[in-house]
């Protein structure tokens, strides 16, 4: 064993190494407990609706507390030590000391942010005589520990060759970067006494959705096409990375600044012509590797370019707005996607005997997007009954469970097989 291994050695007695340390196991655990507790925001968003809302919170304040733990505790703290991991296989060095303590920033960042949004959102909290932007400041720190993690990055890739799927990851940071600006922006008018509502919006969609649509699917693209045994890495695929980072970032800007529609347009399919070419790609090499679930997550993804594509004309937009399906596209990606690409990420990493799991996981979420669709007008009318939303209410308990199930089976590392 070398030096690397015996110093990232299993502490469970099995005396495998943990790729990137232990630590990284133990803070991928750790978001998973913030993803429990944003659950619990989640179902008590949806009885609370049902029942009313106990100690005077709002719908709205809950749905922004649920959201934004989801975002910063679990989504994000789990893709730094997925990365970590990627990395940790992939270079000849250990991560710099850093590293771990920039996810458990982030992991603190992202529970102290959430009771200032659950008790007010985005508005002031009074605190004795005086009113104080906590979820603002709370925010800001979390951002602060992103740039951190974002430098513990880079000095650990700076000298690593790079293939595709470590462009990704690169691409990935870039667009985290560009989101947090949004962030500040939002600070920065959530104290200011003249900033517009629709300036607020603005802002607030800009930033979470180049945060989910950039920073996470990028990020995900990076960890599946590196988890692969032999990576896709041609130089269209390169151009096709290039294209959906700048179409992104192009569509995301020309929102924010009121561009013409058209440009708009263009940026929105130009990024999801990207993903598909990367997402076709990603599913023919799980094909040949034999990787089933990474072929299943390339076919979701080259879904969502593909849905992507269609939104971007007027008509199809407006259409989904009417039938009231943008909370269903929301999970479908970051609960149907994003959730299941962390949490087979994990069990490849640290548990792959225990990929069943999986199974009781996927089953979950299926069950939580089908208690959605009575909620849209889509569902026909007369199938509708009283049952839709105590439906919607409990259905957001078992993706909760099995995700705990399958964190408690990441609890205890893989052991070396015997000999």
């Amino acid at each position: 064993m070398s030096a690397f291994d015996a110093e990232h050695a299993s502490p469970s007695g099995g005396g495998r190494p943990e790729p990137g340390g232990p630590g990284l196991r133990r803070a991928f655990l750790a978001a998973i407990a913030c993803f429990a507790v944003a659950a619990a925001a989640g179902s008590l968003l949806r009885f609370g609706v049902l029942h009313g809302f106990p100690w005077g919170l709002t719908y709205l304040d809950v749905r922004h507390a649920h959201t934004h733990l989801m975002y910063f505790g679990w989504v994000t703290p789990a893709l730094f030590a997925l990365i970590g991991v990627a990395i940790a296989r992939r270079g000849e060095r250990r991560l710099p000391r850093a590293y771990p303590a920039t996810i458990v920033a982030a992991l603190a960042a992202g529970l102290l942010a959430f009771v200032p949004f659950l008790l007010s959102g985005y508005r002031p909290l009074a605190i004795g005589g005086a009113r104080l932007p906590l979820s603002m400041i709370a925010s800001a720190l979390a951002v602060l520990s992103w740039y951190a993690w974002g430098a513990a990055y880079l000095s650990a890739t700076w000298r690593m060759r790079r293939d595709l799927a470590t462009f990704a990851l690169d691409a990935a940071l870039l667009v985290l970067l560009v989101s947090s600006t949004g962030a500040w922006g939002l600070a920065l008018a959530a104290l200011s006494p003249v900033a517009s509502g629709s300036l607020m919006d603005a802002l607030v969609h800009f930033y979470l959705d180049t945060f989910s649509h950039g920073w996470f699917a990028l990020a995900l693209v990076g960890l599946l096409l590196a988890d692969l045994p032999r990576p896709p890495d041609r130089p269209g695929l390169r151009v096709a990375l290039a294209a959906w980072l700048v179409g992104l970032l192009a569509a995301a800007f020309a929102d924010l600044v009121g561009a013409p529609q058209a440009v708009a347009f263009a940026a929105r399919l130009l990024a999801a012509g990207g993903l598909l070419a990367l997402a076709l790609a990603l599913g023919v090499a799980a094909g040949r590797a034999a990787r089933g679930t990474h072929a299943v997550l390339g076919a979701l993804l080259g879904a969502k370019a593909l849905l992507d594509a269609v939104l971007t004309f007027p008509e199809a937009a407006a259409w989904s707005q009417r039938m009231l399906l943008q909370v269903f596209w929301v999970h479908a990606f970051l609960l149907g996607f994003a959730t299941i690409a962390l949490a087979a990420l994990a069990l490849r990493a640290w548990r792959p005997r225990a990929t069943w799991t999986l199974l009781p996981l996927a089953g979950a979420v299926f069950v939580l997007l089908g208690s959605l669709l009575p909620l849209t007008l889509v569902y026909p009318a007369a199938w509708r009954g009283p049952w839709v939303l105590p439906f919607a209410a409990w259905a957001t308990v078992p993706p909760t469970v099995a995700l705990l199930a399958l964190g408690a089976a990441l609890v205890r590392p893989r052991r070396r097989p015997p000999r």
